[in-house]
């Protein structure tokens, strides 16, 4: 009788042990999707109760890179429904920064040295003679990307 009242012990005590481990998964993740929606708000300014699916690759790589520490990256990437790929090809392109930094330090150098009056073309000009040869539509971005905008009065035609 003490055999049979063994084997029930012993098989509820294997129940009980994958019990607590599932429910130590199932707390870890519930953990883990907490603190995505904590830093979703605080980083990315977005709403807490945001869907992960509508955020875009570049900020779901921002809010994985912030988590990292404290979680490890197979189980972000799962909760994040991005590839491994995706997330490393967003971190290179974050630390990679701006391709066109000299060129708008010098545009805006220019557009400050002429008071404020030279608009794109005419920096365009500056810079072809200066041997600085940019492509005119993105020089043209890069001007309205840094706001100059030329005030004053517009001549007759």
């Amino acid at each position: 009788m003490s055999e049979a009242k063994d084997t029930h012990t012993s098989g509820s005590k294997e129940e009980l042990i994958s019990k607590i481990k599932s429910l130590r998964k199932q707390v870890k993740r519930l953990q883990l999707e907490r603190d995505v929606l904590k830093k979703t708000a605080e980083i990315i300014k977005k709403d807490p109760g945001v869907d992960q699916k509508k955020l875009t690759n570049r900020e779901k790589a921002i809010l994985i890179g912030a988590l990292r520490k404290d979680h490890p990256l197979k189980d972000l990437l799962e909760c994040m429904t991005m590839s491994r790929s995706s997330f490393f090809y967003q971190r290179q392109c974050l630390l990679a920064g701006d391709k066109y930094e000299k060129l708008k330090e010098r545009i805006v150098n220019l557009f400050e040295a002429k008071g404020r009056r030279y608009g794109y073309r005419r920096i365009h000009a500056l810079l072809v003679r200066e041997e600085i040869r940019v492509f005119r539509k993105s020089h043209q971005a890069v001007h309205g990307k840094c706001f100059l905008i030329v005030f004053g009065r517009k001549g007759r035609r």
